[in-house]
């Protein structure tokens, strides 16, 4: 037991430090002379085992404040066509519904010879002009020769005129 342990401490300090290993004699000079024939028993290309708990890969500080520094500028680039381009589709839904009101003015020209000035008249059967949520939409003026309508929507920023028959849109 006790030749034992002290073969398992030889092994044990000649991987550690082989140039102080104790001068032996008989069986142990055996043991160092096989350690020293291994050298350093591939120790040196061992992968180094580490804590369990411990992640062996991970970012840096300074590198996650970089990456959060990139998105913080990409963002405050990014809001701001968003809002952009939202603005620009609720005009655009604004621009749409005028279309469709001229749409419903010339079907109840063909039925009276004269445009109508009242706007519940042309959201109801047959004419079924349908109002964007959030748009609204004005007849300005109408009678047998010409109307002139409006529409805006609440979070556009343009209001669209159209005189018609044949008109065109304008801000």
């Amino acid at each position: 037991m006790i030749r034992n342990l002290r073969k398992t401490i030889l092994v044990c300090f000649s991987l550690l430090e082989p140039e102080r290993l104790p001068k032996c004699k008989g069986k142990d000079e055996r043991v160092i002379r096989e350690l020293e024939a291994v050298g350093d028993g591939g120790m040196k290309n061992a992968p180094r085992v580490s804590h369990p708990n411990q992640i062996p890969q991970g970012f840096t500080l300074i590198e996650i404040l970089i990456v959060i520094a990139i998105i913080g500028i990409l963002t405050a680039i990014a809001i701001p066509q968003l809002s952009a381009y939202r603005t620009r589709g609720y005009n655009k839904s604004a621009v749409a519904d005028l279309k469709n009101v001229a749409i419903a003015q010339e079907a109840y020209y063909t039925e009276g010879q004269t445009y109508c000035s009242t706007l519940s008249v042309l959201r109801a059967t047959p004419y079924n002009f349908f109002i964007t949520p959030g748009v609204t939409v004005s007849i300005d003026s109408a009678d047998s020769t010409a109307y002139t309508v409006t529409a805006a929507h609440s979070s556009g920023d343009v209001t669209y005129t159209l005189s018609g028959p044949g008109g065109l849109i304008v801000p």
